[in-house]
């Protein structure tokens, strides 16, 4: 998978969804672009555009032909839309009797990262995004109070459904998974495969050259020839430099070390067709200005990192908040997130042995007591069995009726 730039709309592949028999039993699908409620239309007529688009209505319409299917592939590209749309789609993909394998031909971010926990399988590559978040809602016009209370009610649910989700792809809990989508966490290449996203890193050892993610004229952020809009996301990483890093790390070996005699110069030793380096007293003497906006930006990015932390921090422990803000090795807000979500798991593992031990332990226990105790020696009658008891009642009935003889010859004497 490369990932091009361009210079203008023209030269960026177009969104579209498509269907191809590929022989003996394999289709592919393609889901290229927005994730969309219905298809577009006309505005005046209500008739389809016949432009494509990414739409459970249009995969409805392929369903007759991907039920052929033993295998079918999805390639999938594209940064999401409509979450009910994205969760239908996922729906029938799920129920489809073939094998479904999804791979990440770019990005798969917000609804189109539901439809990619789809596949039984998943791949990957160095270069792929795939992003989780809450989600968000456009709204305009004039809303009373109940008219809020259900529109909330129906994003909880639709974030419910998600994180449902991706539980059952991940492994994971919804605990677990929920302050991850709350910070919308951006994963690239082996990130995606360690957080259960992926089953699979397709390492393509740098066939097509090295992936990039560029921007065009429009201003939006081109990922594999597709044109995405990014803007409607809050907090967007580098991401040329994240999949730039991760693709380096699959496809360059480490530079080989030249040997003593190859060196004709230390490395780093300054040429007079190169210029002669500064250091930063010097820099900052010779181009203020430069220094100024670049210790700017520095403190403008690092006030940027804290603070979408400290949307995210709620709920989570606060040594690993700090360990993020101000640790050796400082996290942003997705790293942090990532690093809870891990944290949670070994501790839920190592709990689920402690409780283990403690039940085995528990049971042995009870056993020893139970031999050192000698209660199957004692006589399960006590006292002399229950006879005792029926004895005392008849004498003491004889007492009663004694006494009454007696009082009644008492009173009869009296009389005479």
């Amino acid at each position: 998978m490369s990932i091009f730039s361009r210079k203008g709309r023209a030269s960026a592949a177009a969104p579209r969804l498509a269907v191809a028999d590929v022989g003996g039993g394999e289709y592919e699908l393609t889901l290229y672009g927005d994730v969309m409620a219905a298809d577009e239309r006309d505005w005046w007529t209500g008739e389809r555009t016949g432009e494509p688009a990414v739409t459970s209505e249009t995969v409805n319409r392929e369903l007759a032909r991907l039920r052929e299917a033993s295998h079918v592939t999805v390639r999938l590209n594209s940064c999401g839309g409509d979450l009910y749309a994205g969760l239908a789609i996922h729906d029938v993909l799920r129920a489809l009797p073939a094998e479904v394998t999804v791979r990440v031909e770019g990005i798969a971010a917000s609804a189109a990262s539901v439809i990619a926990c789809a596949g039984d399988r998943v791949v990957v590559t160095p270069g792929s995004i795939l992003m989780v978040h809450e989600g968000a809602l456009a709204l305009c016009g004039y809303y009373t109070g109940s008219d809020v209370r259900a529109l909330s009610a129906d994003m909880d649910a639709g974030v419910r459904a998600m994180l449902g989700v991706y539980s059952a792809k991940t492994g994971r809990t919804v605990e677990e998974l929920r302050p991850v989508v709350e910070a919308e966490t951006w994963l690239v290449g082996q990130e995606i495969v360690d957080a259960g996203f992926a089953d699979e890193l397709d390492d393509y050892s740098g066939e097509g050259g090295a992936d990039e993610v560029t921007t065009d004229e429009g201003g939006e952020t081109v990922i594999a020839g597709v044109a995405h809009d990014l803007s409607r996301f809050r907090h967007v990483p580098d991401l040329a430099a994240r999949v730039s890093a991760s693709v380096r790390r699959v496809t360059q070996a480490p530079a080989a070390t030249p040997a003593v005699s190859e060196m004709a110069a230390p490395p780093c030793a300054a040429t007079e067709e190169k210029g002669e380096s500064m250091n930063l007293s010097e820099l900052r003497e010779q181009h203020p200005d430069l220094v100024a906006e670049i210790e700017a930006a520095a403190r403008q990015a690092e006030r940027d990192r804290l603070a979408a932390i400290d949307e995210v921090a709620g709920g989570l422990p606060a040594d690993l908040v700090r360990e993020a803000k101000y640790g050796e090795r400082p996290m942003d807000a997705e790293q942090m997130a990532l690093a809870a979500l891990r944290a949670q798991v070994r501790r839920r593992d190592a709990a689920t042995e402690d409780d283990r031990r403690a039940a085995a332990q528990f049971l042995a226990d009870a056993q020893s007591d139970a031999e050192e105790s000698g209660t199957d020696e004692v006589d399960p009658e006590p006292n002399g069995g229950p006879g005792d008891d029926e004895q005392d009642e008849e004498q003491q009935a004889k007492r009663e009726v004694q006494q009454c003889a007696e009082l009644f010859n008492e009173w009869k004497g009296g009389a005479r």
